[in-house]
């Protein structure tokens, strides 16, 4: 999403005419901060109580299956035709069911749609690319997090990545590196759960024994809310990944 498009969507999400209730400059701030932003908008010409919210679920759920997971933060926009009014227990099933992390949610109406329509923003902030990282912190920064990750790599074997990854020139990508719930043994030597996404924010395949290496330098990197871990972890993690499948 460039700037402009940007604008216009917190734009949209702070009009105050009509509103109900409405999202604050305050309650957007943070999108202009954030390095990944999807927008999804699902809608029904369903006035009945009983489909019209079931029927925005499941059109909600067919878009984001494979890519809500991995955004923190989210704003859900709810617009309503005057003639049709939510009803309370409406807004309380829909929030139990989907609203399964923290998010913003604004309500209003809209005389222009015919029931129901939702507008969904999810978004992300990156910690900067392997490359950043790399630029970020020296050696010497990360060789106590190497040890103590992994017992087994020569620490000289590592260093050799780091100095060949660092000298790689930016090169253009769509995907990126997700950081998500750490467990002993999760993959060869480390306790750090990395993943790759493509461009639609689907996991593709670990991080360990993917090449070309000057694509992975410059892949942005996220890691989930729930997530306690340094970037100097994240950093060493990466590089002990990649000098344990090369």
């Amino acid at each position: 999403m460039n700037s402009n498009d940007l604008n216009r969507l917190l734009s949209f999400l702070t009009t105050r005419e009509g509103a109900m209730i409405t999202f604050s400059e305050e309650d957007v701030k943070y999108l202009k901060d954030e390095s990944d932003i999807k927008v999804y908008i699902v809608e029904t010409d369903d006035v009945s109580p009983n489909n019209r919210m079931l029927k925005i679920k499941e059109k909600f759920k067919q878009q984001t299956e494979f890519t809500a997971d991995n955004f923190q933060h989210g704003l859900f926009l709810i617009e309503t035709n005057p003639e049709h009014q939510l009803l309370i227990e409406e807004l309380r099933d829909f929030h139990d069911e989907v609203f399964d992390k923290t998010l913003k949610w604004g309500l209003r109406q809209n005389p222009q749609i015919a029931s129901v329509k939702i507008t969904i923003v999810f978004s992300r902030k990156s910690i900067g690319c392997l490359k950043d990282l790399l630029n970020r912190y020296t050696f010497e920064d990360i060789v106590p997090y190497i040890q103590q990750l992994s017992s087994h790599i020569p620490v000289e074997n590592v260093n050799e990545y780091y100095a060949r990854l660092k000298s790689y020139e930016a090169t253009p990508t769509d995907k990126s590196i997700r950081i998500a719930s750490r467990f002993e043994g999760c993959y060869p030597r480390i306790d750090m759960n990395a993943c790759m996404l493509n461009e639609q924010g689907v996991i593709t395949s670990p991080i360990i024994g993917y090449d070309p290496l000057c694509e992975l330098a410059n892949m942005a990197i996220y890691i989930d809310d729930n997530i306690q871990i340094s970037e100097k972890e994240v950093l060493a993690g990466l590089l002990l990944e990649i000098a344990t499948s090369m």
